[in-house]
């Protein structure tokens, strides 16, 4: 068996996320006006924070750092479960960056993990309507 380990941003529904037993999301955690958010993956919570940044608020986020990464997988692999990590885009986050450290690091202890970048395309994924927004590719 295998887990998959992603961070929140995701655009996967929560009720989807819950309804899964072997998988993890690890919280890209938001700040705005100097207060530490953790995403809980409902649309409120993406609806407040889209609401502050029409409002003009500075919201800004952390990347999950490589020992935040290497804890939660060796937590699994500990326990027999090989992992697969898809997280946030290596061209708008460090997060990548760290979860490809966590896991190198890993393998050179002959750990079984594997980190793939990945920046989702042109899918529905609901953002424009949560948001309240309209993007789209020129």
């Amino acid at each position: 068996m295998y887990w998959i380990v992603t961070d929140s941003a995701t655009d996967l529904p929560k009720s989807y996320i819950d309804a899964q037993e072997q998988f993890q999301v690890l919280p890209i955690t938001i700040t705005l006006e100097g207060q530490t958010l953790v995403p809980d993956g409902t649309d409120e919570y993406a609806r407040n924070i889209y609401a502050q940044l029409r409002a003009g608020k500075v919201v800004t986020t952390a990347q999950i750092n490589s020992e935040t990464w290497k804890e939660n997988y060796e937590a699994l692999l500990k326990n027999g479960q090989d992992v697969l990590s898809i997280v946030f885009s290596s061209g708008l986050s460090g997060t990548c960056q760290a979860a490809m450290l966590a896991a190198q690091e890993l393998r050179e202890a002959r750990s079984p993990v594997y980190v793939g970048c990945l920046c989702p395309g042109p899918v529905n994924t609901e953002f424009n309507a949560v948001a309240n927004v309209e993007f789209a590719l020129r």
